[in-house]
């Protein structure tokens, strides 16, 4: 009896299958045939790069296929839809199929319906076979798959499938360093196929990075539902059990960042409640955050903190939906108008802004302080947002020109004093 093949569809290929209905399939049986058919079952296979298809089939379509492979027909249709579509059984040969203002989706049932074929569905793939082939735990059974990669080498992506304990029987690279074949259940595969989406990217050509989150209490993809209200909306990443796995370097510069934040939105209150944002006009998310905790929500709230919270002004908080309104309620008595006081800053006296060792004239010594305590005013006002002109400098405060004192202070809310003295002792100024 024949063996069925295993056919795959590139990205590229199906992109042009999409847009152009001008179909090409490489057929992979010869590319392991002889090795493998002796202790694999092949299955002839279509599957859509989804990373690069759309989201969703809802818009409508028109479709005019003449004798055509049905292989490429449901090519065209899955990157249509965003979806991997698997096809069971021997070479189905050429089909012709018109189609009128439906959906992908409705066109590629009507299609299957003409062909006596049926389809079962699960997460991200959808396999079509004959009614008789097909059952509830089809996706229990191991099948193989030839995926291929452009920039990052096979033995890479096997090394890496090895490292994360990608579940799957069976691995074999032989011949093309850019071709690998796994064996695995269907979601096993879907793993591989997200992964090399992700990886396979010509920054990556030398070495492979990436950065785990380890997550307990929340799934990786409420993590990136949760991150991306965070202002941290993550492109490339694999979810494996309760490991997320990201490869957006962009990230890594501000990764412990983000692991405290990952770290404060692994809650039980955080899997099924919301992230509610605020954004505050006149206090500080860590002020905030702090005040919050002292009205009556128990422990059926929890304000997310970072470093960065004691300069920002946007408040992220985790709450069940029946108290978000009177958790909105308490931001707003939070976020009024303060008062306004009047505090020093820094003080400064002869030497600070100067590096001449030599003594200088009176008024020379006396001019350089104005001037250096002037230029920090400046920078200051630059990095926090406090206006210059809430900003002052007294006269000199010793008498003395060949010892002049200077004081910085400031004429603002309680916040931005305390912004304004952290920023301070961050340059390491200090009273000089």
């Amino acid at each position: 009896m024949k063996n069925p093949k295993l056919i795959h569809i590139t990205c590229a290929v199906a992109i042009l299958i999409a847009l152009f209905f001008n179909f090409n399939v490489t057929d992979d049986a010869e590319a392991g045939g002889a090795l493998l058919e002796k202790e694999l079952n092949f299955t002839s296979r279509v599957w859509s790069n989804t990373a690069h298809a759309a989201a969703s089939g809802g818009g409508a379509v028109s479709l005019d296929f003449r004798q055509v492979d049905l292989r490429d027909a449901l090519s065209a249709l899955a990157v249509q839809m965003g979806r991997n579509i698997i096809l069971l059984g021997d070479e189905p040969g050429e089909i012709s199929f018109q189609a009128q203002n439906l959906t992908a989706r409705e066109a590629m049932e009507l299609l299957i319906q003409k062909q006596g074929l049926s389809y079962v569905e699960q997460g991200n793939t959808i396999v079509v076979g004959d009614p008789g082939a097909l059952d509830a735990n089809y996706y229990n059974q191991m099948i193989l798959a030839r995926f291929e990669t452009y920039y990052v080498p096979a033995e890479k992506i096997k090394d890496l499938i090895d490292e994360l304990a990608i579940p799957q029987k069976n691995i074999i690279v032989e011949g093309n360093p850019q071709v690998v074949f796994v064996q695995g259940t269907v979601p096993a595969l879907e793993k591989v196929s997200e992964l090399i989406n992700n990886v396979d990217t010509e920054e990556n050509s030398l070495s492979v990075d990436f950065k785990t989150l380890q997550l307990y209490l929340i799934s990786p993809e409420r993590a990136v539902e949760l991150l991306a209200k965070a202002g941290i909306e993550l492109e490339k990443y694999v979810a494996l059990d309760n490991k997320l796995l990201v490869f957006d370097r962009e990230f890594f510069n501000s990764w412990e960042e983000i692991q405290q934040l990952a770290q404060n939105f692994d809650s039980l209150s955080a899997r099924e409640e919301k992230v509610v944002t605020f954004k505050l006009k006149n206090v500080f998310a860590a002020t905030a955050a702090e005040k919050l905790k002292k009205f009556n929500f128990g422990g059926e709230i929890t304000p997310l903190t970072s470093d960065s919270s004691k300069f920002s002004k946007e408040l992220l908080v985790i709450c069940p939906p029946g108290l978000e309104t009177r958790v909105r309620s308490a931001v707003v008595d939070i976020d009024q108008e303060q008062e306004i006081i009047k505090v020093p800053i820094l003080s400064m006296g002869s030497g600070a802004g100067s590096n001449d060792e030599e003594e200088e004239s009176s008024s020379s010594s006396s001019a350089n302080v104005h001037q250096s305590i002037h230029s920090r005013k400046l920078l200051l006002s630059e990095l926090t947002g406090v206006p210059v002109s809430h900003l002052h400098t007294s006269r000199n405060l010793s008498g003395d020109s060949d010892s002049p004192e200077y004081v910085l202070w400031a004429e603002e809310t309680t916040d931005n004093i305390l912004l304004l003295r952290d920023m301070v002792e961050e340059m390491g100024w200090g009273s000089e």
